[in-house]
């Protein structure tokens, strides 16, 4: 009878422990879904809640038997590590997340002030490096294989997006100039795309001043697009944007 009892009690008391772990750990504002900055100190908040809930439970339970007791207490500590593990994981996730955030704030920001600057070498300069310090400081810890390739990865944007601010103000010479800089640090999809709005850019060129010809010469717009659209294509004669249409 005393063991049936044991039994019993140890299943009751497991339920009860593993509902108030579940509330620890999912509940509202549980260790587990809190986030960025909520989550800072969990671990250390978890380690003293659960010693409390696990104190409780056994405190709570009666056994009859000193190897059913023990055999509770096993359970229970086998339980809060892997409710450590969870949470500890999870802080370290939130922590990685932060620091995550504010790097991307920073070259968000940096980035932005070169873009306004695009033809300021110094301010160009200065904003590169700053991007690269933020890097090593949020990821110098994991090793020079990443760095090296979180480095090219956050160059080749920046230099897209310095070239982005340059054709937008019409730029075509620093757009170029830029891209040969940082043609080095760019996924090879990425320099094609860039390489082939270069050429739609002088082609663009090319059918402007094509149609202004024949504006000069008395020929209408409509006319003048009807005549490029019964053209092939155009011939690029000179890199730096001089050609004739077919």
């Amino acid at each position: 009878i005393h063991e049936q009892e044991d039994r019993q009690n140890v299943l009751a008391a497991m339920d009860s422990y593993n509902q108030g772990m579940s509330k620890l750990l999912n509940g509202d504002k549980g260790y587990l879904t809190r986030e960025m900055d909520d989550a800072k100190g969990i671990t250390d908040d978890y380690i003293a809640k659960e010693k409390e809930l696990r104190e409780q439970t056994l405190g709570s339970t009666k056994l009859h038997f000193r190897g059913n007791r023990m055999g509770l207490e096993h359970s229970l500590n086998g339980s809060a590590q892997q409710g450590f593990n969870k949470v500890m994981s999870w802080q370290q996730k939130q922590t990685e997340a932060v620091k995550e955030l504010h790097t991307n704030n920073i070259i968000t920001s940096l980035t932005e002030t070169a873009q306004s600057d695009y033809n300021n070498p110094l301010i160009v300069k200065e904003s590169k490096e700053g991007i690269l310090r933020a890097l090593a400081l949020a990821h110098s810890t994991k090793g020079a294989d990443y760095m090296e390739a979180a480095s090219r990865k956050t160059l080749g944007a920046f230099g897209i997006s310095l070239m982005d601010a340059a054709y937008a103000h019409n730029d075509m010479a620093a757009a170029a100039e830029i891209y040969q800089d940082y043609k080095p640090f760019m996924t090879p999809e990425q320099r094609n795309k860039y390489e082939q709005k270069a050429v739609n850019l002088q082609v663009g060129d090319l059918q402007r001043n094509f149609i202004d010809g024949l504006i000069k010469k008395g020929i209408s717009v409509e006319e003048g697009l009807k005549q490029i659209d019964a053209m092939d294509g155009y011939t690029i004669k000179n890199v730096n944007g001089q050609g004739i249409p077919e």
